[in-house]
């Protein structure tokens, strides 16, 4: 599964809807007044702040307030400042999980997280320099393995794998 990636459209700025459109984002966050003018620019899903919750981890609560809620089937979006651990716990106990990213490098650390990664990625104004980029890296590449054409010359027995036995077939 291709990872989800959302851009923040709050504040509402027009040429920053358009770039994310024009780099392949999933959507956008807006708030709602703004819902309508982002629909208006192109064939995309916009969340506002009700459609979804954001969690910040400060304690064991709040990474079991997010497993519950995700569980619900209510999307949640950890606040910038998450950290590895915490991630990798909810990320173990539910799935459906988003991270907020500031940044190219934050994103590439969320969508790594557990060789998983987190489900949705949102990504702040801040990183929105990076977004082209972000989608290439997180979605567009992401699953895809260069394949060559082969001929089988030969078939050879590779022996149990073990170093020490490598060659040698041990009796059952």
């Amino acid at each position: 599964m291709s990872k989800e990636i959302w851009l923040s459209a709050i504040p509402f700025d027009k040429t920053l809807v358009t770039l994310g459109l024009e780099s392949g984002v999933d959507g956008f966050v807006a708030e709602a007044a703004d819902a309508e003018a982002i629909l208006a620019l192109g064939r995309t899903k916009v969340m506002t702040p009700a459609d979804f919750e954001r969690v910040t981890l400060a304690s064991k609560e709040d990474e079991t307030t997010a497993v519950t809620r995700l569980q619900a089937g209510r999307p949640v979006f950890l606040t910038r400042g998450w950290e590895i651990i915490p991630v990798e716990n909810i990320l173990a106990a539910a799935t459906g999980l988003g991270l907020e990213c500031e940044s190219l490098d934050r994103a590439r650390l969320a969508a790594g997280v557990l060789e998983r990664g987190a489900d949705r990625l949102l990504i702040t104004t801040e990183a929105a320099p990076d977004i082209k980029t972000i989608v290439t890296e997180l979605k567009v590449s992401q699953g895809r393995i260069e394949l060559a054409a082969a001929t089988i010359t030969a078939i050879l027995p590779a022996g149990l794998g073990a170093p020490g036995l490598r060659g040698h077939h041990q009796p059952f």
